[in-house]
């Protein structure tokens, strides 16, 4: 036996749980001979998931069971035991290691005060707690890609569940008999992250590029698209989200003209609002951000080349500048956050289309 949700060794040797008339989720007990030459017996607490009866039924169960145990060991998979007829209920049930509950069971007030929203104050701030488990998520969604396993509901908060640790498990696996990719399932993934009231993904000013970036076709990259999204700004500390601003410059110098005009066009696309001021307009309102500006030229292309390039100044040259505005107190978390206040949204929506493909762009720009 193990404590991490696996049974390890032994042979299941039945199951109970205690259940209501019109329950679909209930827990109980599996069984379990671990020696059979001394007929050791240990017991697990287990939760059962109650599913259609008859020959619908069968096949769910077993359709969920397979494609859990295909996912075996990814770290947002709940695991699954067995799956059986229940005589007392006449349904089909599939057993998960001890779960706390359905994310779809708890009032969203509880979830709110529990966990905090996506972005509690309007800018593009995660919680620790977020970051980590959308971060398993995306790397068991990228173990399904892998192993050609689909979920197929995972905008559907009854396929979350938490763990008495807090963490958020996938269970369901494979219910939805339509043939999906990891691609629709991760599109899905971003809808219930909107959709879900206590998350409020899409009040978030990050929302737009990161959603831009989960539904376009650099996600087709099998191997890569995971690293990809934990990438965005959205998951990256600090230090990591600055160093990532500056090789956002640094790649936009290196591009040809042709691709820096359909970038910044794919910019405007997504934010035009950036176009109503001059970067001048947009920097005024911070003095230390002005004498950064007066010590640079800006000659780009557009408002969102020269946005990218002042972030970029502000992170190598201006540490001084805001430093003394500040009392000689500027961290790399002060940065970050000045950067959002100046530009919301934007170095998401840069990001996202950097790693735009071609065929993004030109459907973005109205061109495909």
């Amino acid at each position: 036996m193990a404590d991490d949700g696996h049974i390890r060794c032994g042979f299941i040797q039945g199951y109970e749980f205690d259940c209501e008339r019109g329950d679909a989720v209930a827990h109980g007990l599996v069984t379990v001979e671990c020696d059979p030459d001394t007929g050791e017996i240990s017991h697990r607490e287990a939760t059962f998931l109650v599913l259609r009866r008859g020959e619908s039924g069968r096949r769910d169960a077993v359709r969920m069971f397979e494609a859990t145990c295909r996912l075996r060991g990814s770290v947002a998979i709940a695991n699954a035991f067995l799956v059986a007829n229940c005589d007392g209920l006449k349904r089909w049930v599939i057993c998960y290691e001890k779960l706390a509950g359905i994310l779809s069971d708890y009032p969203d007030d509880h979830m709110l005060t529990t966990f905090g929203a996506f972005s509690s104050n309007g800018t593009d701030s995660l919680s620790p707690y977020w970051s980590n488990q959308i971060k398993m998520i995306i790397t068991t969604l990228s173990d399904m890609g892998i192993r050609n396993v689909s979920h197929g509901g995972m905008s559907n908060p009854e396929s979350y569940a938490l763990t008495e640790s807090l963490d958020i498990k996938l269970i369901n696996m494979g219910k939805n008999e339509n043939s999906r990719t990891y691609q629709h399932d991760l599109a899905d993934f971003g809808t219930f992250l909107c959709q879900t009231p206590y998350i409020g993904a899409s009040k978030c000013t990050s929302w737009t590029g990161f959603h831009f970036l989960i539904n376009s076709n650099a996600m087709s990259q099998r191997y890569l698209w995971a690293d990809i999204v934990k990438g965005h700004p959205l998951f990256l500390d600090p230090p990591s989200k600055l160093r990532c601003y500056v090789n956002l410059f640094e790649w936009s110098e290196l591009i040809q003209i042709s691709e820096k005009t359909a970038f910044c066009d794919a910019c405007y696309k997504l934010m035009p609002d950036l176009t109503q001021k001059t970067l001048w307009g947009w920097i005024s309102c911070c003095p230390a951000s002005v004498k950064i500006y007066l010590n640079q030229a800006y000659k780009g292309i557009s408002i969102y080349e020269d946005i990218i390039t002042f972030v970029k100044n502000m992170i190598l040259h201006g540490r001084q500048e805001l430093m003394n505005a500040n009392g000689g107190r500027w961290s790399d978390a002060h940065f970050c956050h000045k950067i959002e206040q100046l530009f919301p949204g934007f170095m998401s929506v840069a990001y996202a289309l950097s790693k735009a493909t071609r065929s993004d762009l030109n459907k973005l720009l109205g061109r495909a």
